[in-house]
Order: C-alpha cells, then sequence, then structure tokens
C-alpha cells in the first residue's frame, strides 16, 4: 500500500512539474516605456501612433537585447493634457513612474509642464526623453 502512495506523489509532482513550468517560462521579460503627451491632440496621437508602431517592429524581431535576454516593449500610454493644466501634467508622470513603474518616459511637448515632468522623472531615477520640447535649459538638465 505504501508502495502506491510514493508512486501517486511521484505521478502529482511529475504533472505539477510539467504543467507549471511551461508557464514559468511563458512570460517574457519586458521594458516599460510609458508614453506621455496631451492625448486628445495630434501631438499626443502622434507620439502614440509612432511608438506603437516602433514597439511592433521591434517585439516582430524578437526585442530588445539587454545583456544576453531578449526583452519584449511593452507600452503605457499617459494622457498628459498640458497644453490645459501643467497639473495634469505631473499627475500623469508621477502614475508612470510609481504606480505603473515605467523603466523610461518619452514624449512631453509644453516647457512649462516638461520642467516638473522632468524633476519627477529625476526624483525617481527613471529615464525621461523629451520629444517636443526644445527649450535650451531642458535639454542641458
Amino acid at each position: 500500500m505504501k508502495k502506491w502512495n510514493v508512486l501517486w506523489v511521484i505521478l502529482v509532482a511529475f504533472l505539477v512539474v510539467g504543467i507549471g513550468f511551461p508557464a514559468w517560462g511563458a512570460k517574457a521579460k519586458t521594458i516599460k516605456i510609458g508614453v506621455i503627451g496631451p492625448m486628445k491632440f495630434m501631438l499626443g496621437t502622434g507620439m502614440w501612433n509612432g511608438a506603437v508602431m516602433a514597439r511592433d517592429e521591434i517585439n516582430a524581431k524578437g526585442g530588445v537585447k539587454v545583456g544576453n535576454k531578449m526583452m519584449l516593449i511593452e507600452l503605457i500610454q499617459a494622457d498628459s493634457n498640458e497644453l490645459s493644466s501643467v497639473a495634469d501634467a505631473t499627475n500623469a508622470m508621477e502614475r508612470l513612474v510609481t504606480r505603473d513603474k515605467v523603466n523610461f518616459v518619452l514624449g512631453g511637448f509644453r516647457s512649462e509642464a516638461m520642467f516638473p515632468m522632468q524633476d519627477i522623472a529625476m526624483e525617481h531615477k527613471v529615464i525621461f526623453i523629451g520629444c517636443g520640447c526644445s527649450n535650451v535649459e531642458l535639454c542641458s538638465r
């Protein structure tokens, strides 16, 4: 009788490992990139559409090589509403870096909003690449 109990335990262990193992490696590591901009305006939708095109092309080729691993790109959209409200822009940036835990942020347009968004990114040690603003001071920071 003990022999059958041992066989059942071994069988169950093989089933658990056999079923569970593919799931462990199934989720590819991703690089989370936040795309922030005035998404209700052409400026923001253009940023988003460009990011989606780049993500699709890169992921179709297997992703980005980081060290010896391939990582896929995941995009997170954030509406900064910066043309109307600097406070909305800072809230959107804060949400990207704290709640969504992005690795990088791309976007931004209006200088008045870019300064505080850049400060938030620096505070959280997240790389922020401004895509629309050409203020010399922002570029030198």
